[in-house]
């Protein structure tokens, strides 16, 4: 179904266009937000009505007409406020918005970005409110919703919360991470940037720490990298030393979780050059025996320091990588510009047939070609908060199941896939899952129906279960969607009963 606005006539807002440049890297937040604000404005019931007539309700939000027009053609930054003042004209909830874009601008070097994240610039912090929310509903035994940890995480960045007694505040912590780890969708984004926010205050980063190691230290633990990726927003140095000292002799996956953690200081260049050079010294030892995962995950993670501490570490890769790298994803073969093709053109006539959009192009290019993983996933979230999500999902369908694409493409496809489904998806996702013979895309199918809460009790999950390419999938769907088939025979496994001790995803 388009927009309402595709039918509208007269002098319309047509958002910030094409960047001057093609992207593969986010270079412009202003844009990105403005963007952001211009297709949920643009693709609700208020795309119909003429800014002049919202004049009262903006006012009564804090936003001017003028305002409106620089903010949604990205010609002036946007502050935290006026992100939330398009929350609360579009009625959604605390943080939908702001949560994405917080995450991105923690991967790219933007000074708006940087004034985002300062806590003088959260819209609600400070007022102690949001302490009595969180402790009766525990209290109560209720969930507790994303949105109200985001603004737990603004009321700690602000000091609100540094009375709450240690253990009280510890133990929310704790939950918000294993909530993170269970997180799916919009429940995901706003628990991931609540928990970097509290890991970067100094008085709650020791409890992000703990947490973290408790959490994943548990058999069969699913949503460990994401907790560990939260510990790199720490800038204590001691506390990050905890990692690097141990990396040469950690087992391989908490090698690669300690890496994760690592990547954030390093792009910050909050790491000292010893600590990068005892960085790099683990890494040259690791390497010789590390498989390609790992290699992936050494090269991110020293791609942020310089050469001359690096150098050792670059020739190794260099020297293996023959040996690790898969060799049916060559890039050199692959047409970008027909799969910007398919997805601008699915958008296009989902969204507003004849007006294409320059800067979703340019969103598109960073997922689909970003080198930098942070700002491909984080990206991804923005396509999937957008009004664009579901056609973006089905021309990822598309491109996965067709001949005319390359593997390099394929695999593009299915993380576009990932970070996009909806439940509008869901009746192609069944076609899909029940016809193709792909592995690949099967999985991806599977977990897409997880992600929006589309499986039924009477879905049989046990054909997944039974096949080993399959079964991580199988579990980790049935345990977000609480399953029946998760307390089966076929389902048994560490996987199955962490999920089953832990509870159900965290959508909201």
């Amino acid at each position: 179904m388009t927009w309402p606005v595709a039918g509208r006539s007269g002098n319309l807002s047509h958002g910030p266009g094409r960047p001057p440049r093609e992207w593969t890297l986010i270079e412009d937040l202003r844009r990105c937000a403005g963007w952001l604000l211009w297709s949920r404005r643009m693709s609700s019931d208020l795309g119909l009505v003429p800014v002049k007539e919202l004049a009262p309700v903006l006012e009564s939000l804090g936003l001017s007409e003028s305002q409106v027009s620089r903010v949604e053609h990205g010609k002036v930054d946007v502050p935290l406020r006026t992100i939330h003042s398009y929350e609360r004209l579009l009625e959604l909830p605390y943080g939908e918005l702001q949560a994405p874009l917080l995450s991105l601008s923690r991967v790219v070097d933007d000074d708006l970005g940087r004034r985002w994240l300062q806590p003088s610039a959260v819209p609600e912090g400070r007022s102690g409110a949001i302490v009595d929310e969180i402790f009766d509903a525990e209290e109560a035994g209720a969930p507790i919703t994303g949105a109200q940890w985001l603004r737990l995480a603004h009321a700690v960045a602000t000091g609100v919360c540094d009375g709450v007694p240690t253990r009280l505040l510890f133990r929310w912590v704790r939950r918000l991470l294993s909530e993170l780890m269970r997180g799916v969708n919009n429940g995901y984004f706003v628990r991931l940037e609540a928990a970097s926010t509290v890991a970067a205050y100094d008085h709650t980063a020791p409890m992000v720490l703990r947490a973290v190691r408790e959490l994943t230290a548990v058999p069969g633990v699913s949503g460990a990298y994401d907790a560990w990726a939260v510990v790199g927003d720490i800038r204590n140095p001691r506390l990050l030393d905890q990692l690097i000292e141990p990396l040469q002799t950690v087992p391989e996956s908490t090698f690669r979780a300690f890496c994760a953690a690592l990547s954030q200081p390093g792009f910050d260049q909050r790491l000292t050059t010893e600590q990068m050079r005892s960085i790099c010294s683990a890494c040259a030892a690791r390497l010789p025996t590390a498989g390609h995962t790992t290699v992936e995950v050494v090269d991110r993670l020293i791609g942020w320091m310089p050469r001359s501490v690096t150098a050792a570490v670059r020739e190794e890769i260099a020297r293996i990588r023959p040996r690790t790298r898969r060799s049916d994803t060559s890039q050199d073969d692959r047409d970008l510009d027909a799969e910007l093709a398919v997805y601008l053109r699915f958008a296009t006539e989902a969204a507003w047939p004849g007006r294409p959009d320059g800067q979703l192009e340019a969103l598109l290019r960073v997922v689909l070609l970003g080198e930098q993983f942070g700002q491909r996933m984080h990206t991804g979230s923005l396509l999937w908060v957008s009004p664009y999500a579901a056609a973006l999902a089905e021309a990822a369908v598309f491109v996965a199941s067709s001949d005319d694409f390359g593997a390099a493409a394929h695999d593009a496809a299915i993380y576009v896939l990932s970070r996009t489904v909806t439940a509008d998806n869901e009746e192609l996702l069944r076609s899909v899952l029940a016809d193709t013979r792909r592995r690949d895309l099967r999985s991806a199918c599977l977990m897409a129906l997880g992600h929006i809460s589309a499986l039924r009790t009477e879905d049989d999950l046990r054909p997944y279960l039974c096949d080993s390419e399959l079964r991580w999938t199988a579990i980790y769907v049935a345990g977000i969607t609480h399953h029946p088939q998760l307390m089966s025979p076929e389902a048994e496994s560490p996987d199955a009963r962490w999920w089953q001790s832990v509870g159900p995803g965290c959508w909201e």
